[in-house]
């Protein structure tokens, strides 16, 4: 993660020479006099501005916070409260009368090297649930589509906590991950949450409703059909989407039709017709179920007479269009909202409390001091909160309308939307969780346990190693809650490829290697492949082939018994 911002910092010192020259030289070829007087003042100008020592970069936010023993003393020590994590983005602890700690994050939203996204427990929507420690790491230098490119990568800097969830870790609501729609909002139903879009505006959904007309599939002769619902079970008569972020496989029976169709310009955004999400068919799997699920494909998964109707119309090969659409309400389910447009939204979650609406507070009423986790923004700062609750003497939690009032009066935030809470709530800098999580236990004499703990903050930096014992009174334990989803705030890393093979090269397993459905660790595996397989380089539609991701280079390479991506380091010319 260092070495990434101190690529960031050097690309800013970059196109800040870069700019000057070019507009040195578009004054010359204007015509305009940039004799030797101009040069001289210039060369003089540059000079003075380079005279300065550069600031040295700061320790990870990580170390820092190791070395100060506790995030009270770290905030403590900042000029002005708020202590910088990456250019753009700082963290601070208040303390007010409860007493309540309320951590808190703000990404400058002008920084254009700073973007949101989302990550979902374990990576899969059936059921998987994980530490938001764990997630920061998963989705930690993973690739993604910010920027509407393929192939950067992430450089997370906060994770925190996302939607309410079902046993055995299904999100409540909707969710958009890295531009894809992965997980439906519910019609008719409001807490339609937090939405980031590519060109960095934010706002807080309510009702959303799919107008049915807009959920289709284009045929290659310009024909349509409608397709009912997006990584969930399939049913009679109806065709459902699948994509990589419903689990390994679509978990469908034999007795349908799956289309595999290779996403090649884009994610499946949220596009309403007539603009689409454009992709080739590549397998057409007739009496088929449990189709794997590449991260750059979607599955068109359909039984009855919507299985004969893509049967009728699509041959391996064809270009296909997907485009869907959102329609937004007030919480009244009646009363639309045309200029909420969740055309190309990028991140997304479901909330629960619209606490904070254009700077008017919205009381649910009376609720409990809870622990809570929360999304505020203005027009200068996206806001992430977390309240600890549940500590008695070190802090009992706030009210929703308590959280309303220091997220409008303090933060001068405008909009703001509750998340998940409880046990629940986290938050974790540069790996780091700097919260004390609700789920805790008195350990006497102070052992550690057989799960990620998190030692009191005011105390000790670190746990003790697992199964050793530390000296003295009890101890407080706080454990770390998995959880189904979250939200985080990313430094855009650029794409970066090798040149180590090429498409159609033959190459060999110089070892045992996993073969994943995308490009990372991050990705399920597809299988495994012993020393001295074959195998091809194949195309990739969207030129990943050696992209950079989780610390290595990674190649699309079929080798007859299974295909995906192997990394670069266990493959050799064949």
């Amino acid at each position: 993660m260092v070495d990434g911002r101190l690529r960031f910092m050097l690309a800013t010192a970059l196109i800040f020479v870069m700019t000057a020259l070019s507009g040195l030289g578009a004054l010359a070829d204007a015509g305009v006099d940039v004799g030797l007087p101009e040069l001289t003042e210039l060369t003089a100008l540059v000079q003075l501005t380079e005279t300065p020592e550069p600031e040295p970069l700061l320790p990870p936010f990580s170390e820092r916070l190791a070395a100060a023993g506790s995030v009270l003393a770290l905030v403590a020590a900042a000029p002005d409260g708020w202590v910088p994590v990456v250019p753009g983005v700082d963290y601070s602890l208040f303390q007010v009368a409860g007493p309540v700690r309320i951590h808190v994050a703000r990404m400058a939203r002008a920084n254009q090297a700073l973007f949101l996204e989302t990550s979902i427990g374990d990576g899969r929507l059936t059921g998987g649930v994980e530490r938001m420690s764990n997630q920061f790491a998963r989705y930690d230098q993973a690739i993604n589509y910010w920027g509407s490119t393929w192939g950067n990568t992430s450089d997370v800097v906060v994770a925190i906590n996302g939607s309410f969830w079902d046993h055995p870790g299904i999100p409540q609501r909707g969710m958009v991950q890295s531009g894809w729609y992965a997980k439906r909002f519910s019609n008719n139903q409001s807490g339609s949450g937090f939405v980031w879009k590519l060109d960095r505006t934010a706002f807080i959904g309510e009702c959303i409703t799919h107008t049915p007309s807009k959920q289709i599939i284009t045929y290659p002769d310009g024909g349509t059909v409608q397709f009912q619902g997006i990584n969930t079970a399939r049913g009679a008569d109806q065709i459902i989407i699948y994509t990589a972020h419903f689990d390994d496989a679509t978990g469908t029976s034999d007795d349908g039709v799956e289309i595999v169709v290779e996403l090649t310009d884009r994610p499946m955004l949220i596009l309403p017709p007539p603009s689409m999400a454009v992709g080739t068919v590549r397998q057409i799997r007739e009496g088929a179920g449990d189709s794997r699920l590449y991260f750059d494909q979607i599955v068109l998964s359909a039984t009855g007479d919507k299985a004969d109707d893509l049967l009728a119309n699509l041959e391996v090969g064809d270009p296909i269009g997907i485009s869907n659409s959102l329609t937004n309400f007030k919480s009244d389910c009646s009363t639309p909202v045309p200029s909420l447009d969740w055309t190309k939204a990028y991140a997304s979650l479901g909330g629960s409390y619209y606490f904070l609406e254009n700077g008017s507070i919205k009381s649910p009423g009376v609720t409990p001091h809870n622990p809570l986790t929360a999304i505020a923004f203005n027009s200068e700062y996206i806001f992430f909160i977390v309240v600890d609750g549940r500590d008695p003497g070190i802090s009992i939690g706030m009210t929703i309308d308590q959280l309303a009032v220091f997220v409008k009066n303090t933060l001068g935030a405008t909009y703001g939307i509750n998340q998940d809470g409880g046990g629940s709530s986290t938050m974790v800098i540069d790996g780091a969780i700097v919260n004390n999580p609700s789920d805790q236990f008195t350990a006497d004499p102070c052992y550690s346990v057989y799960l990620p703990v998190v030692t009191h903050r005011d105390f000790e930096a670190a746990a003790p190693a697992e199964g050793s014992q530390v000296p003295g009174s009890p101890c407080k334990v706080y454990v770390e809650r998995p959880v189904a989803n979250g939200i985080m705030m990313v430094v855009q890393q650029p794409k970066t490829l090798s040149t180590m093979f090429f498409e159609g090269a033959g190459v060999i397993a110089l070892e045992q290697a996993t073969v994943r459905l995308g490009p990372g660790s991050n990705y399920a595996s597809a299988g495994s492949v012993s020393a001295g397989t074959p195998g091809i380089v194949l195309d990739h539609g969207a030129e990943l082939n050696g992209v950079y991701a989780k610390e290595n280079h990674w190649w699309l390479v079929d080798f007859g018994s299974v295909k995906g991506w192997v990394v670069e380091t266990r493959l050799g010319g064949n």
